[in-house]
């Protein structure tokens, strides 16, 4: 796993804002942080607060900390869940799983009883479908969909390709069947037309 794409990923997928904000009728800060689940009494002090309602503003120091302190709880998930598996996977399934993780939280990336089944048999297409077959890929579909391409090919490609995944395919097989020029020129083709 490159821990510097999987934080870089994390920060675009999740967005950024210092004070505290609402995405989907939920109050969050820094790097997608949910400000309505109970924070550790360590982040809580370490933020010098008592309660995550006094939170109202961080600082970019505090935003990356939390940031590290969260990847780091969403790899501790991911080995709970997938035991053994997890030394088997790929480091870019891993990180793949971490960006899950940090999304999800535990109780709801448990929940993905056949993904996580299909993982376990080694079944990368199978995950993959399980993947986007949910309520939080139809949430944030380029996101899910660039993982879900990462995760079934193996391919880190598909991570760097947001402006790609974020708008619909017109092509049968889904990003896994392009070229790496094919990739490329769909890309430029649509930053020329912003």
């Amino acid at each position: 796993m490159i821990i510097e794409r999987l934080r870089e990923t994390l920060k675009r997928d999740e967005g950024f804002d210092l004070k505290r904000h609402e995405v989907q009728g939920i109050d969050h800060i820094g790097y997608g942080i949910n400000l309505e689940q109970e924070l550790p009494d360590e982040l809580l002090q370490y933020l010098g607060v008592e309660t995550e309602d006094a939170i109202q503003e961080i600082t970019q120091e505090q935003a990356d900390y939390l940031l590290e302190y969260y990847v780091a709880v969403a790899e501790g998930d991911c080995k709970t869940i997938y035991g053994d598996t997890w030394q088997r996977l790929s480091p870019l399934r891993q990180e793949v799983l971490i960006n899950l993780a940090f999304n999800l939280g535990l109780p709801r990336l448990k929940a993905f009883r056949k993904m996580n089944a299909a993982i376990r048999a080694e079944d990368w297409t199978a995950a993959a479908a399980q993947m986007l077959d949910s309520k939080a890929a139809r949430q944030t579909g380029g996101r899910y969909q660039r993982l879900a391409q990462a995760f079934e090919t193996d391919v880190e490609k598909h991570l760097e390709l947001q402006d790609v995944y974020d708008q619909p395919i017109v092509r049968k097989g889904g990003l896994a069947d392009f070229s790496d020029a094919e990739l490329l020129e769909e890309l430029s083709r649509r930053l020329l037309s912003i």
